[in-house]
């Protein structure tokens, strides 16, 4: 890829095609999915296909001296557009170093990002590359007013947003005219995340034909590995609904080794997740999302407050909706908690508000609601009873290095940073696993992994036994020293 000081303009001349997507709700941001000439490649990796997130630089617009007050009247958007530069830093911080790692692959991969794209940054990368729904090329003209639209659109927050290449003539065409000078004045930001191919949203895919319960749980357990991977780092993703879950499809099964904690599960599948959209989220590390102080948190339950088990359970609700068959009903509801009087409850938030998780007394926003629910790995135990097989199962070359991913909450920071020595120490057993059921090591060393668990498991009860007995002593210590002082 090229460097990315000049990102916006190498674009220009590596995408040989562009699609958009249409928008029904008001949103910030405009996505394109990307071809690009062959030899592309990205950090020495070839690359084919990504999509881009474009969104205005509000912070660049507002600083600008000739800003006039119709140029002003635009900015009822801000909040939105500064909470895209929060997903960026989601995107770098928190979510890379998860996929890099391999401690959870479940993600939509970020690639890079453009900053201050000017507006014939992204006119050049569409003229010519750009095709209607018969197939044909637009015109720079087509282009030009396709793409003023849209921005349109975005500045003013207006829902119904058409797709890049959608040529349709909006109804506020003669309005998007008279500022169409100011238009080209904004700059622009991208986020870079790799496409995945034969992929589709996760609502289509659960209504496909042949999706069997075992596909179904197979996913469910990607998704709820994200989810606990992204608890552990102390962040909410805030509006994990069953649109912002993408499902792929490979032509042969791939066999995926999780080591969670000291647990280790298998699964051989053709069907892989990758969640994305994180402008709502809030993580611990990087403070306050500014966006979620707002309706959003007060209507809505996404606020800046970290709860651990909240995003697997708002899944949960959207796929609880989805689900025609009444056992599936009953199994969502038994994996979130077995107490029959907490399943009412839920089944009471699930049915109002489109899945906020806010119900008629709003203690659902509050940390203290989900606390009579399961945690997040207690949830991922319960769904892995739905399908797991064991890692033995799995024998010789079924097992490639790069589909074994490790998660624990041993190398984790108390922020949720991750602690890389933690982390290089807790990868040694399950390696070593790994390499005895595909036969590179005799049966000898396995013991090796056995004993490095045990202490995995037991090293914060030892921490805890450590910190009681260095108080028991110095307590000791103080009543000797009381006893003297008494004699005296």
């Amino acid at each position: 890829m090229p460097p990315k000081q000049n990102i916006c303009k190498e674009f220009e001349k590596n995408v040989v095609s562009v699609n958009g997507l249409s928008s029904n709700s008001a949103s910030p941001t405009d996505t394109w999915f990307i071809e690009y000439n062959e030899g592309v490649t990205y950090k020495g990796k070839p690359i084919v296909k990504s999509f881009f997130k474009i969104f205005i630089d509000t912070e660049y617009a507002m600083t600008q001296t000739h800003a006039s007050i119709e140029y002003q009247k635009f900015f009822n958007t801000h909040l939105l557009t500064y909470a895209l530069g929060y997903e960026l830093n989601v995107y770098k911080l928190i979510i890379k170093p998860l996929i890099e790692l391999q401690i959870c692959p479940h993600f939509i991969e970020f690639l890079d990002s453009g900053n201050r794209c000017t507006w014939e940054n992204l006119f050049h990368i569409l003229n010519k590359k750009v095709r209607d729904e018969k197939n044909k090329l637009l015109s720079s003209t087509h282009i030009v007013r396709n793409l003023n639209r849209n921005i349109f659109y975005m500045l003013a927050n207006i829902p119904g947003r058409q797709a890049i290449q959608d040529c349709s003539i909006s109804h506020l065409q003669k309005e998007i005219e008279k500022v169409s000078d100011m238009l080209k004045t904004f700059r622009f930001n991208i986020i870079i995340n790799k496409e995945t191919e034969n992929s589709e949203k996760f609502d289509p895919w659960i209504r496909k034909p042949g999706i069997t319960p075992k596909d179904f749980w197979e996913v469910l357990f990607q998704i709820c590995h994200a989810c606990y991977a992204m608890s552990l780092q102390k962040m909410n993703h805030n509006d994990l609904h069953s649109g912002n879950v993408f499902v792929r499809e490979y032509t042969e099964p791939q066999t995926n080794v999780y080591f969670v904690n000291t647990k280790a599960f298998s699964m051989s599948t053709r069907y892989f997740c990758y969640i994305y959209d994180f402008d709502r989220a809030y993580a611990t590390s990087l403070g306050e999302n500014i966006l979620l102080n707002s309706e959003l948190c007060t209507k809505g339950s996404q606020c800046n407050i970290y709860i651990e088990n909240k995003d697997i359970i708002k899944i949960l609700c959207y796929i609880y909706n989805l689900a025609n068959d009444p056992i599936i009903k009953r199994s969502i509801l038994e994996l979130v908690t077995p107490n029959v009087e907490n399943q009412s409850d839920l089944t009471h938030v699930y049915s109002v508000r489109s899945c906020f998780l806010q119900d008629d007394s709003e203690l659902s926003k509050h940390p203290r609601w989900y606390t009579k629910f399961n945690s997040t790995f207690d949830i991922l135990l319960n769904i892995s009873t739905k399908f797991n097989r064991s890692a033995e199962e799995h024998r010789n070359n079924c097992i490639n290095n790069d589909n074994v991913y490790y998660l624990s909450n041993t190398f984790f920071n108390r922020d949720g940073s991750i602690n890389i020595e933690r982390f290089n120490d807790y990868k040694k057993a399950p390696t070593l696993y790994i390499n005895k059921l595909k036969g590179k090591i005799d049966s000898g060393n396995v013991r090796k992994y056995r004993s490095t668990n045990r202490r995995l498991k037991n090293k914060k009860y030892n921490h805890k036994s450590k910190h009681k007995s260095n108080l028991k002593s110095k307590r000791k210590s103080k009543r000797k020293s009381k006893s003297k002082s008494n004699r005296k």
